[in-house]
C-alpha cells in the first residue's frame, strides 16, 4: 500500500497490480479491497493470482474490486493476454501515463516480448500505429511498402505483421501472397498477418484471407481494437506454453492461428501429417541413395510445403537445405543431410507428443 501510494503522488501511479492470493501478512482479497476503496488507486487496475484450480467467479471478483484472475502456474504469453485484456477495456489506460508498456515488460526499458512490423506508407498513420503499439509494451519497427516488408521479413523475425492493404510499389495483398511463398525467403512464411484496410466494405475479409492474411480490421487504428487484435493473434495456445526452444521445433500457435483457434482441427491436421512422415522419409532415403536428383528434389520440397503448413520450423529448414543440395546435384551434402532430416522428424514427433498434440 505504501509503494501504490507513493507512486500515486507521483507522475507515474502503478496501471496495474497482480495480487497473489496467499500473503504472510493479509491475504490478496483482503488487500485488493483496500486498494480498490482508496480514492488515490482508484487508476490501479487489480488481478488476482490464484493457485491452480482456485477459480473465483467473476461476480465474485468484480464485487471485491478485481478486474479478472490470473490461474497459477503463470506462463509468459497468457500474463500479457491478460494485460492486453486490461489495456482493451480501458481501465488501466485512464492513469495518468498512457498504456501499459512498463507492466508489459517488467520493467522501464525491459526487453519487450513481441516485435511486430507495421507496413503503412501514410506517415502520420506509420507513427499512431507505433505509438500505440510501443504504449503496449511491443517493440515497432515500420516500412513504407510491401516491398520493404519482404525485406525486414527477410533479414528478421517478427511476431505479426500489420499490413495496409493500398500502398504504393507492392500492395498488401500481393505483399502476403509473397510472404506465403515459400521462395520469396521470409523468415517466418506462416507469420501472422492482420491487414489495415481503409474500408470495411463487404469482400474485404475473404479477399484479405484469400490473399494469404489471417485477420483485418478498418481504420482508423483504435487502441481497444488494437489490443484485441493482438491479444488474439499473440495469445499462448490452450493447454500450455512454448518454450523458445519448442518454437524452432513446432509453432502451434502459428497452427492455430492459420485454423482460426480450431484446436481439435489443429490436431487432426498435426496427427495426419505425422502418421504420414516415415514413409515420406523413406522413400526421400531411397531417392538419395539411388542418386536420384529429380525426385529428391520433388520429394523434399513436398515435404517442405507440408512442414511449413503445419508451423514443423526445423524440419522445414532441413527439408529446404536437402532441396538445394539435389538441385545441385551434391548428393554427397544431401547423404549428409539425411541424419539431420531424421533427427528434425524424431524431435518433432517428440515435441507434438509430449504437448499433448498427438
Amino acid at each position: 500500500m505504501s509503494v501504490l501510494r507513493q507512486a500515486a503522488r507521483t507522475s507515474e501511479p502503478f496501471q496495474i497490480a497482480v495480487l497473489d492470493v496467499d500473503l504472510p501478512d493479509t491475504d490478496g482479497v483482503d488487500l485488493g479491497r483496500q486498494i480498490a476503496t482508496d480514492p488515490e488507486l482508484v487508476p490501479t487496475a487489480l488481478y488476482l493470482m490464484t493457485g491452480f484450480g482456485r477459480f473465483v467467479d467473476g461476480a465474485r471478483l468484480q464485487a471485491m474490486g478485481f478486474a479478472g484472475q490470473i490461474a497459477k502456474p503463470i506462463w509468459e504469453r497468457k500474463l500479457l493476454e491478460t494485460l492486453l485484456a486490461a489495456s482493451s477495456q480501458g481501465r488501466a489506460s485512464e492513469a495518468p501515463r498512457g498504456g501499459i508498456s512498463q507492466s508489459a515488460s517488467g520493467r522501464a526499458g525491459a526487453e519487450p516480448m513481441f516485435r511486430i512490423l507495421v507496413a503503412e506508407d501514410n506517415p502520420t498513420n506509420q507513427e499512431v500505429a507505433g505509438t500505440m503499439l510501443r504504449k503496449l509494451g511491443f517493440s515497432a519497427d515500420l516500412v513504407g511498402n510491401g516491398l520493404e516488408a519482404l525485406q525486414a521479413l527477410q533479414q528478421r523475425a517478427y511476431d505479426l505483421l500489420l499490413l495496409d492493404c493500398e500502398m504504393p510499389e507492392m500492395d498488401g495483398y500481393e505483399t502476403a501472397r509473397r510472404i506465403r511463398d515459400l521462395r520469396t525467403g521470409v523468415r517466418d512464411p506462416a507469420i501472422p498477418i492482420v491487414a489495415m484496410t481503409a474500408d470495411a466494405i463487404s469482400g474485404d475479409r475473404e479477399r484479405c484471407l484469400q490473399a494469404g492474411m489471417n485477420d483485418y480490421f478498418a481504420k482508423p487504428v483504435e487502441p481497444r481494437h488494437l489490443a484485441e487484435v493482438l491479444g488474439k493473434w499473440l495469445a499462448a495456445p490452450p493447454g500450455g506454453q512454448e518454450t523458445p526452444s519448442m518454437q524452432g521445433v513446432f509453432r502451434s500457435d502459428t497452427l492455430l492461428a492459420r485454423l482460426s483457434g480450431d484446436r481439435e482441427l489443429a490436431k487432426k491436421v498435426v496427427a495426419g501429417f505425422l502418421s504420414r512422415l516415415p514413409q515420406q522419409v523413406a522413400s526421400l532415403r531411397q531417392s538419395v541413395e539411388k542418386g536420384e536428383a529429380q525426385s529428391t528434389s520433388l520429394q523434399a520440397h513436398a515435404l517442405k510445403g507440408a512442414a511449413a503448413t503445419v508451423a514443423a520450423e526445423s524440419l522445414r529448414a532441413a527439408c529446404c537445405e536437402l532441396e538445394d543440395a539435389a538441385e545441385a546435384g551434391n548428393f554427397k551434402r544431401a547423404s549428409a543431410l539425411l541424419p539431420k532430416l531424421e533427427q528434425a522428424v524424431s524431435l518433432l514427433t517428440a515435441t507434438a507428443t509430449e504437448t499433448g498434440w498427438v
